[in-house]
């Protein structure tokens, strides 16, 4: 990449079902952001509303909640210059499905599906050409490349497991570099191997990876999570951040 681009990841602090709650922990984060100047913000898969929401995820309350509060969102970073990728539930036809927003200056430019999400058994894949109810943005193609000043960049919310697989799909698209949003249950051994892997990925495109998985506050799943950061460039590993506490 020949230009600096500043990426801030990031996990935020979930309750389960609430998507107000997870909204104040998203605002410290933003404000966090604002402060570093960041360029692209970028969080993790349902970051609006835990995975740990089982049936209710079904539920239009919820639905509706992350809706209004990711709306919220837009309109409290529309002085940001940065680019905000966040993850949420959305509706398709009464059936939850788990995307990530993309804003940019108050903007919501759409949602890229999540290829997958094992852990969250009661959301299901996003249909082709799926669009979101009463125009409430637009569901955009998993090789859809985004313009930060110089860079390009591709969104591929996706689990562990399949990182590798997606990353090389959306490289084909020939961006500078991929945004990896995941919630996926992890170990100790686990984080340590994908953050090879990131590098091992990264040096084997040429390109830049920035991947964040959440977990912070998931204490109502049956899963186990753990929240964490990595950023590498070209085989190099930037910057890698790991939960502290629970």
């Amino acid at each position: 990449m020949n230009s600096l681009t500043r990426v801030f990841c990031v996990s935020n602090r979930v309750v389960s079902a609430q998507p107000r709650a997870c909204f104040d922990a998203i605002c410290d984060c933003l404000d966090r952001a604002a402060g570093s100047c960041a360029d692209i913000v970028l969080f993790p898969q349902l970051a609006l509303s835990s995975a740990g929401c089982g049936t209710l995820f079904k539920s239009p309350l919820i639905l509706d909640l992350c809706r209004e509060q990711l709306d919220h969102i837009r309109l409290r970073s529309r002085d940001m210059n940065a680019f905000i990728v966040i993850g949420l539930v959305i509706d398709d036809g009464g059936e939850p499905v788990s995307a990530c927003a993309v804003l940019h200056r108050g903007q919501l430019l759409g949602f890229v599906p999540a290829a997958s999400f094992p852990a969250a058994p009661y959301l299901k894949p996003a249909a082709p050409g799926m669009a979101p109810p009463d125009g409430f943005g637009q569901m955009l193609p998993s090789d859809t490349v985004f313009a930060s000043g110089g860079l390009s960049f591709c969104v591929v919310p996706s689990s562990l497991e399949d990182f590798a697989r997606d990353a090389y799909a959306a490289a084909q698209t020939g961006c500078d570099l991929i945004l990896f949003p995941s919630l996926t249950p992890v170990t100790a051994g686990r984080i340590d191997t994908f953050r090879q892997e990131v590098a091992t990925v990264s040096r084997s495109l040429g390109i830049g990876v920035a991947a964040v998985n959440g977990g912070l506050g998931e204490s109502s799943s049956p899963y186990l999570y753990r929240s964490f950061a990595v950023v590498s460039e070209c085989g190099e590993t930037l910057s890698f951040a790991l939960q502290s506490g629970p």
